[in-house]
């Protein structure tokens, strides 16, 4: 019995080899590299966006603080003319 194990294991036929030993490698490789291009670029653009945001609510913040401050300007009238005025409403 244990023969018969041992030349079922010896009997590799060269198909087998060649995807054991050269296809499987490079289809894993393929594989890893597509994943983490995908996680990069995920990465990327969610970079990006936030740092889009970030920076109009910063000013939209700035702006917002500086009108609420001055003492001299009516808030209202203020907020209507930045809101009709904003250049992203079409967006």
């Amino acid at each position: 019995m244990l023969t018969w194990i041992k030349r079922f294991r010896a009997k590799k036929t060269i198909a087998k080899r060649w995807l054991s030993n050269t296809l499987l490698p490079v289809v894993l490789l393929l594989i890893l590299i597509e994943v983490s291009g995908i996680f990069l670029i995920h990465y990327y653009y969610y970079n990006s966006a936030r740092q889009f945001m970030y920076t109009k609510l910063t000013g939209v913040k700035t702006l917002l603080t500086r009108y609420s401050s001055d003492t001299t300007l009516d808030f209202s009238a203020e907020m209507r003319k930045m809101i009709e005025s904003f250049s992203d409403k079409d967006k």
